[in-house]
């Protein structure tokens, strides 16, 4: 298993760079997760390559390697699994160049077929954006492959199928993701769901009639809901037909039955799209039933290809924050442990995405208030109000060592400088119950000064929406955090945390072993129950990702190809 150690600041841009693929300079914005991609078009290593063995074709020159040219494309046909698409590798145009390969054309299709594969299996293993996220050189080695390699590779396997699956690199989210997929291609290829709706202005427990028939066949297509439709017998006052008497008719009919069983599907259906599980089918709940799976496909390949920006293997603990699902979760050996609720940055002061080391944890901490925010909100309230930093437990400092710096009487600074941004002085809140870190936080140092910390706003975890912060990520449940971080140190338990916390004395603790984090945002994300989540896009990043993947040159395209000089 890897340690995450000490980020080396390389990016995985770099990366891309010193194996061939194309792509620009990461993003200086804080809250991007990707670069732009400069496709170029380059193919003097192939060249190279086929020099170097003497023009011997890799795909074509017996019957054997006919074969391996068929059982290539026969993989690539299935590259939607993958969350790509087979034709930006020329799957069309091989399945037609198999058909004519003779000795006058079989060097022309051996080099479609080689550049085919090689980014292929680079897109497959590495993903074709590169992303602004940051990892240790240590989880970038197994990365380091040229596509000379892979080629070469390719060339003294007899089955480029198995040869692919060696060179994925899937890592538990890219697997189950992958799962994904298959389960909702074939939903799409069967021919989904009919969008429905409903006359009521909501659907519960106790309703009837064909809306609770549609709600159920819409459940049952995408598997939430298995079992039998519950009926009711009701009676129904017709007409008699008789128009001199105008009498009426009681008849008994059986309709559908909304009961608990069908709520407790709605609910899991609620569950998956991160709306507040109440088993009522409401307009926001219909509107989620109504989107069709070949939207819900395009989602799932986003999120692969921001899962292959991640290592293969993960460390034997490790934390992972969902941005986009408000959750942390803790996990040892690649098993899910616990699940935290989160507050996250608001969409205009976004959680950026990267990873770290969790180095040692604050107990009882001062909460330094950033500069803008000292500037923006809490001198003009100074400015309003001397005592307001006293009411709320603030303190004025100069210097930057917590233990050593200088308290300053807030009455000798001219507010109006620190709001024009001329100042030498900091505003740090002090250790007590409203301090705006609460009683503990998680520290991994980063260039984006975000940290995992307690908050005393717990109102906002009852929130299904929980952008509020400023960037750093609130724990709903800190203190189980903070146990599950000691749980294999023996100087640690929770009594003594509780008796530190209770203390109210400042106190940094230094972990025995660092453990990674990683910061990532997933809208797609496959549970350990099976489950698929289809989450909301809060800062509106899926559309950037889906322009920048269709942006994205095909690697391989037959005009260009057929210029190759073959001779």
């Amino acid at each position: 298993m890897l340690n995450i150690g000490k980020l080396t600041g390389v990016s995985l841009a770099a990366i891309f760079l010193a194996v061939g693929f194309p792509a620009a300079v990461a993003s200086a914005d804080a809250g991007s997760e990707l670069a732009s991609n400069a496709a170029t078009s380059e193919h003097g290593w192939l060249d190279r390559f086929y020099t170097d063995r003497n023009m011997k074709p890799v795909w074509t020159n017996k019957r054997s390697a006919k074969r391996k040219l068929k059982r290539y494309v026969d993989a690539l046909g299935r590259a939607n699994e993958f969350g790509l698409d087979p034709e930006d590798y020329g799957y069309s145009t091989l399945t037609s160049a198999i058909k004519e390969v003779s000795p006058a054309t079989y060097r022309k299709i051996d080099r479609m077929a080689s550049l085919s594969f090689v980014n292929f299996a680079l897109d497959v293993r590495e993903g074709r954006i590169s992303p602004r996220f940051d990892f240790t050189s240590e989880e970038l080695a197994g990365r380091e492959v040229s596509r000379a390699q892979i080629l070469s590779g390719a060339a003294k396997k007899k089955d480029p199928q198995r040869y692919l699956a060696t060179l994925r690199r899937d890592n538990p989210i890219q697997a189950s993701l992958t799962d994904a997929m298959r389960k909702y291609l074939a939903f799409a290829e069967s021919g989904g769901w009919e969008p429905i709706s409903i006359d009521a202005t909501k659907l519960e427990i106790g309703a009837t009639g064909k809306a609770v028939e549609a709600v159920a066949a819409r459940l049952r297509a995408e598997g939430f809901f298995n079992g039998d439709l519950s009926t009711k017998t009701v009676t129904v006052n017709t007409a008699s037909g008789n128009v001199d008497t105008e009498e009426t008719m009681s008849q008994e009919r059986t309709v559908a039955l909304y009961d608990e069983t069908l709520a407790g599907a709605v609910k899991r259906f609620q569950k998956s799209r991160g709306i507040v599980p109440d088993g009522i089918v409401g307009p926001n709940t219909l509107e989620k039933m109504n989107v069709a799976p070949e939207e819900l496909v395009n989602n799932i390949r986003i999120n692969i290809e921001r899962a292959r920006w991640l290592p293969q293997d993960f460390s034997e603990r490790y934390v992972l924050v969902n941005i986009a699902r408000f959750t942390v979760g803790l996990y040892e050996n690649e098993r899910l442990q616990q699940e935290i609720k989160t507050v996250v940055g608001k969409y205009h002061q976004q959680t950026p995405v990267f990873a770290g080391s969790m180095s040692y944890v604050v107990f009882n901490p001062y909460w330094n208030v950033p500069f803008s925010i000292l500037r923006d909100e809490i001198a003009p309230k100074v400015l309003e109000d001397t005592d307001y930093l006293a009411k709320n437990n603030y303190e004025v400092v100069r210097g930057w060592d917590d233990e050593t710096a200088e308290i300053v009487d807030p009455k000798s600074i001219d507010w109006n400088d620190v709001i024009a941004g001329e100042t030498d002085i900091r505003v740090r809140q002090k250790p007590g119950p409203s301090n705006a870190l609460g009683r503990v936080k998680f520290m991994f140092p980063n260039e984006y000064a975000v940290y995992l910390h307690d908050t005393p706003a717990q109102a906002l975890f009852e929130r299904t929406d929980r952008a509020f912060s400023h960037g750093c990520i609130r724990l709903d449940e800190p203190l189980e955090f903070a146990e599950w971080v000691f749980s294999r140190s023996s100087d640690w338990d929770y009594d003594k945390i509780e008796a530190v916390l209770a203390a109210e004395t400042r106190e940094t603790v230094p972990l025995e072993t660092e453990i990674p984090v990683y910061v990532t945002y997933f809208t797609a994300w496959a549970g350990p129950d099976g489950d698929v989540y289809f989450l909301d896009d809060v800062y509106n990043r899926d559309s950037k990702l889906a322009a920048a993947l269709k942006r994205a040159a095909p690697v391989l395209e037959v005009a260009e190809t057929a210029n190759f000089n073959l001779k």
